[in-house]
């Protein structure tokens, strides 16, 4: 967890999310954010399960995350159309989304091109990026935090950074 209880996306990883009618594990909950830094919806990688997709606010837990959608407000990754993910991005340091299985291509060619991981330039440094920090209920991105070439923490706030010149698709010269 981040300062000032925010949660940062590193956190996310192999939390319980409780529903109002069940208990889920997940191995990851990958936040994808818009234009205006707001969070539309969080695709979870559930264990034994493909990705779905829950929209709605979340409160911490001592062992994960609650929503108030139930388990049949969830819905496969694939049920999000293709060209919104072109209008959003997520930062998925591990890549999980390179072996998620389950998922049709498509669907993991745009979501893998909507990831931030990496290193970007700005003002002549380089940064490489670290983590994200999000509201405490998940429905807003706070920050980008970043390291630089000699690994000092900088965190960009949403007037300091394009999130969108960092996604993947951008970088390679793909449509988006």
């Amino acid at each position: 967890m981040t300062n000032e209880g925010r949660l940062a996306q590193r956190d996310l990883v192999g939390r319980r999310l409780s529903l109002p009618d069940a208990d889920l594990s997940t191995k990851y909950l990958f936040p994808f954010v818009d234009a205006t830094w707001s969070v539309p919806f969080c695709v979870v990688d559930l264990l034994g399960q493909s990705p779905q997709v829950v929209s709605g606010p979340m409160s911490r837990r001592a062992q994960g995350f609650a929503s108030d959608a139930k388990a049949g407000d969830l819905v496969p990754v694939e049920s999000v159309p293709l060209d919104r993910f072109r209008e959003l991005v997520h930062f998925d340091s591990w890549w999980v989304f390179r072996g998620i299985s389950g998922v049709p291509r498509a669907w993991v060619t745009e979501i893998i091109g909507s990831n931030i991981a990496g290193v970007f330039t700005l003002d002549g440094r380089s940064f490489k990026v670290h983590d994200l920090a999000f509201t405490a209920d998940l429905r807003a991105l706070t920050s980008l935090v970043a390291n630089d070439d000699v690994f000092h923490r900088k965190d960009f706030h949403r007037n300091d950074i394009e999130l969108f010149g960092l996604a993947r698709r951008r970088r390679s010269g793909t449509p988006g």
